[in-house]
């Protein structure tokens, strides 16, 4: 007797365990990450133009040059670059490479903020730009079918901040980093 109680109380633990026992969960958990056309962290902070956003290979013949305009904004803060190539063809495309700042500010790399003026305008007016070898825009991929352009970029840019009478009273680094170009429609502009 006192064995069927022993088998009869193991099994009532073996269903209670059983009944406690946390259920698979056949549930999948996706995450959904956003690519941006353009993206950036300007001095360590995310940045993805929403506001506007545009992107032009413009080829003038007289001169035989070729440039890939880009803007993005967001907020307050608006990014604009610009690559001339020389003696270039008028195919809608752009020559892939990476292309660094020189002496003569070829890319151009600006940075701007917006600012209201008195009668409640705003503009963006450039707060920096690179200067020579420090800043880089590197071209990957450019489909001329589809007119998209991918690729990377970045620059780090000193501000220096005056006072009333011009005295410098700080000067501020301004580092725009892990900047992504990815699939970014552009039009074709021919001069």
């Amino acid at each position: 007797m006192m064995k069927k109680i022993h088998v009869l109380l193991l099994c009532a633990v073996v269903l209670v365990a059983q009944a406690c026992k946390k259920k698979s969960d056949d549930t999948t958990t996706t995450t959904t990450t956003t690519t941006y056309l353009l993206s950036a962290t300007f001095n360590s902070t995310a940045w993805d133009p929403v506001d506007t956003l545009s992107a032009n290979v413009t080829y003038t013949a007289a001169t035989k040059t070729k440039v890939l305009n880009i803007t993005g904004t967001n907020g307050k803060r608006q990014l604009t670059f610009a690559i001339t190539v020389n003696n270039a063809t008028s195919t809608g495309d752009f020559p892939l490479g990476t292309y660094n700042v020189d002496a003569n500010g070829n890319p151009s790399m600006v940075y701007s903020a917006a600012q209201t003026d008195a009668n409640g305008k705003v503009t963006f007016v450039p707060v920096v730009a690179a200067t020579q070898g420090n800043g880089t825009i590197t071209i990957s991929k450019v489909d001329a079918t589809a007119k998209t352009i991918t690729g990377t970029f970045s620059m780090n840019a000193l501000q220096t901040n005056y006072d009333g009478n011009g005295n410098i009273v700080s000067i501020t680094n301004t580092s725009v980093t892990g900047g992504a170009i990815n699939a970014m429609p552009y039009t074709v502009i021919n001069k």
